[in-house]
């Protein structure tokens, strides 16, 4: 019958029961079988146990022929990557963001690409912040303060800018 369940073993069980789908958690069920939504997360076919994943997370798919999870993510709720490929024959690494608070997992091959970029930003930014510093000129002022001309402010202040842009385009 479509919209209950049961996970019991007929062999082991004389009498089974049916339980109620959960459609708020699951898009159907059948027989043996719970189809998940998207987003949620079960440890395997035999648990009726469903969680929700991480709402800013697109790591749980409900697909449970890889885990329920996106490609290159395993685990508990999908919030580790398959660093060794045990799962989807290639190895993936987490990827570090300030913007997300989700895990981002992506192919090892290509995460050489992201940190070359990287690099290239992290030598752009030195030295436009050595050029900024080098163009400053500092004024003696009595008892040893060192000041910036306000014209060499408002002049560097481009540069300043330049970095920002940077950072957000590569980070």
């Amino acid at each position: 019958m479509n919209g209950t369940y049961s996970l019991a073993d007929p062999s082991e069980n004389k009498k089974i029961q049916c339980k109620n789908c959960y459609y708020l958690k699951a898009q159907s069920c059948q027989l043996d079988q719970i189809i998940l939504k998207q987003n949620y997360w079960r440890q395997d076919n035999h648990s009726d146990i469903i969680y929700q994943c991480d709402a800013d997370s697109k790591a749980c798919k409900g697909d449970e022929s890889k885990g329920c999870c996106a490609q290159g993510y395993i685990g508990a709720l999908c919030q580790a990557c398959d660093n060794y490929g045990i799962l989807w024959g290639e190895n993936y690494g987490q990827v570090n963001s300030i913007n997300k608070q989700s895990i981002e997992c992506m192919k090892c091959s290509e995460l050489g690409k992201n940190s070359f970029k990287q690099i290239i930003a992290l030598l752009v930014i030195y030295f436009m912040i050595s050029k900024a510093l080098l163009g400053c000129k500092f004024t003696k002022v009595p008892r040893k303060y060192n000041l910036i001309h306000s014209t060499q402010i408002s002049n560097h202040t481009n540069y300043l800018n330049d970095l920002l842009y940077i950072c957000v385009l590569f980070f």
